[in-house]
């Protein structure tokens, strides 16, 4: 689902009653993209909000040199939310919430092949 506003209305309806605020509130601080078509990269807030809050499912996958391609590529082809995660001022690893594309980068073994292959 490449809609954010749309997931993020969905999500907002799943929190408990005392979490929910308005989907423009909510935006802007779980999205690292605002634009409309722009890539799924979540916040520090969202993903919080999707590991604690929602309980999402979600996948782990080392990330190490994180370049700009990559990061520009991840933008452009991944369809379902993501979050980086730094350590230290270095991306250490991708977090997925899409079973999907976590079955599909294991198939290719590699996120930049991945991203090279699949669009």
């Amino acid at each position: 689902m490449r809609d954010k506003r749309q997931l993020t209305q969905l999500l907002i309806d799943q929190l408990p009653e005392h979490n929910r605020a308005p989907v423009d509130e909510i935006y802007p601080i779980w999205w690292q993209n605002l634009r409309s078509g722009g890539g799924m990269r979540l916040t520090d807030r969202g993903y919080d909000a999707f590991c604690n809050l929602l309980q999402l499912e979600h996948y782990y996958f080392p990330l190490a040199g994180l370049d700009l391609h990559t990061v520009i590529a991840m933008d452009r082809k991944l369809q379902l939310p993501y979050y980086v995660e730094f350590r230290k001022r270095v991306s250490h690893q991708l977090i997925l919430f899409g079973s999907q594309e976590a079955v599909l980068i294991n198939l290719y073994g590699d996120l930049k092949k991945f991203l090279a292959k699949h669009s």
